[in-house]
């Protein structure tokens, strides 16, 4: 386990990390992890979005922020909640954007589209899951089935990678003249991906020919995508100029990123970093922000310290830069092993962001257990908010550096601070089991099982009696688990 000397430059640089984090650490009942962005610029007046942006506790309803500000008197605009809900997807605050569409449904909010609709779907199955979806679904009446809602059902299946029943249904679009366009064809190119179904890729493709559909960036970058996974270059190579040769095809930024990706993990540093350029070249102003983020991931994977510092530099000069943008550069950083880099960046960031995001020490703790060196990840983990993923990473460290009483002992501290419907690291999980268990260790065994119990998320008396053989027990515990979380589940739907 690593040690550090406490006049060494990296250990002055923890202690100014440290020092920092605390005066930001946020109080437990005041969570705003979900915030996505920090800027630079004072707020100058306040507005519905910011505050729907500012509650960021998943927990509490967004239908009171909403109804406060109209209680104000201040007017709500149908464009102004669309782009709420908008905001809302975009940061994967999905209950909360089910609940401004549920209100605006409940409100009669005039101007609801098919579009409003088909957002209303993917909430539900992202929030309630597919079989919730399915029946939202079948109460729209059948002459308002159209595309759109047809392509956001496709894409509730693809999401959650249930290829029998989107395939099914991509049949029947095509039996209702519904694939006019390219994307639910983009949609199903990325399912097949995601499934390792590479070879169904040229079918696919020739069918879009066959009909007449003309691919798009989209399907472009896809399929460059799917290149990079198999490692194929030669057959990426040939697609690219092709690509390039066709003067009705406008390439973009992402289409050399993933070039550049291909390149990487076969090793051809050189031809990556001129993808890398011309990439760079492709860039406009409005996704500056977001390009620089992927760009310096990729300069990380390939090795170039001074290309993240560079764009790291340009991404600072940018109007406004958000949270995301440091995990890109401590994720680059931590690639290159530039650790004191990746301490002096989280200083900043401790010393000048407005609202917390725990997934920024997240990355930290994550990153340091993966280089083994735990005195780091439980310093951060001392300033972070210490929930369930805080001690099931530093679990994961201990399973990984070797030191199983210490991967128990942070799990357990998991299982003491999770919340009902809690779905744990099943690695983790059957690790410290796993390790009781050979220790025949009874008792341990039986506080676990307690800890689990008093937390709501087993029956205690249910699996006493399975750990008189104490063989297996993890999956058991995995099973009487899965079906607790179905039931919440269950309960929150009929609520």
């Amino acid at each position: 386990m690593l040690k550090l000397n406490p006049s060494s430059p990296a250990a002055e640089s923890m202690n100014h990390l440290r020092l920092r984090l605390r005066l930001v650490r946020p109080k437990q009942n005041n969570i705003l992890r979900s915030y996505p962005f920090h800027s630079t610029r004072t707020v100058p007046y306040d507005t519905l979005q910011r505050r729907v942006a500012r509650a960021g506790d998943p927990s509490a309803s967004i239908v009171r922020v909403l109804e406060g500000w109209l209680d104000e008197g201040n007017p709500v605009k149908t464009s102004e909640l669309h782009s709420i809900v908008k905001m809302l997807r975009k940061f994967s605050r999905f209950s909360h954007a089910l609940q401004i569409s549920d209100w605006m449904s409940e409100h009669r909010v005039p101007d609801i589209s098919d579009g409003d609709i088909a957002i209303r779907l993917d909430l539900i199955a992202k929030v309630y899951g597919l079989r919730e979806a399915e029946k939202f679904f079948e109460k729209i009446p059948i002459e308002r089935r159209n595309y759109h809602l047809y392509g956001a059902l496709l894409n509730c299946y693809a999401s959650k990678k249930v290829f029998h029943k989107a395939d099914e249904l991509f049949q029947k679009m095509k039996d209702l003249g519904f694939l006019r366009g390219c994307l639910p064809y983009n949609v199903m190119l990325n399912l097949y991906i995601r499934c390792g179904k590479y070879t169904m890729l040229e079918k696919l493709l020739r069918d879009m020919e066959d009909g007449h559909v003309k691919p798009d960036i989209f399907t472009v970058n896809t399929r460059l995508h799917a290149y990079s996974l198999v490692s194929d270059v030669e057959g990426m190579e040939k697609f690219l100029i092709s690509c390039e040769s066709d003067p009705g095809l406008e390439l973009d930024w992402r289409t050399y990123a993933d070039a550049a990706n291909a390149y990487i993990k076969a090793g051809s540093t050189e031809k990556a970093l001129e993808m890398l350029r011309k990439s760079e070249q492709l860039l406009n102003p409005q996704i500056k922000r977001q390009a620089y983020e992927v760009l310096m991931s990729f300069y990380g994977a390939a090795g170039k310290k001074q290309e993240v510092y560079r764009l790291w530099t340009l991404y600072k000069e940018l109007d406004r830069f958000y949270n995301t943008g440091y995990i890109s550069v401590i994720s680059a950083l931590f690639k290159v092993e530039d650790i004191q880099g990746v301490e002096k960046i989280m200083g900043e960031w401790a010393a000048g962001h407005s609202l917390f995001d725990v997934r920024i020490p997240h990355l930290l703790i994550t990153a340091y257990c993966k280089k083994g060196m735990m005195d780091k990840a439980e310093e951060v983990a001392k300033m972070a908010l210490q929930e369930t993923s805080t001690w099931e990473r530093l679990a994961m460290g201990y399973k990984m550096a070797g030191e199983m009483e210490k991967a128990v002992e942070r799990w357990k501290k998991a299982i003491e601070v999770s919340q009902p419907g809690w779905r744990p690291h099943k690695v983790v999980l059957m690790s410290c089991v796993g390790y009781v268990e050979c220790q025949r260790d009874m008792e341990g065994l039986r506080k676990i099982l307690r800890l689990l119990s008093e937390r709501g998320h087993i029956s205690y008396d249910q699996l006493l009696y399975n750990m008189k053989e104490a063989v297996g027990l993890g999956w058991k515990i995995v099973d009487a688990m899965d079906e607790v979380r179905f039931k919440i589940k269950e309960a929150q739907v009929r609520l």
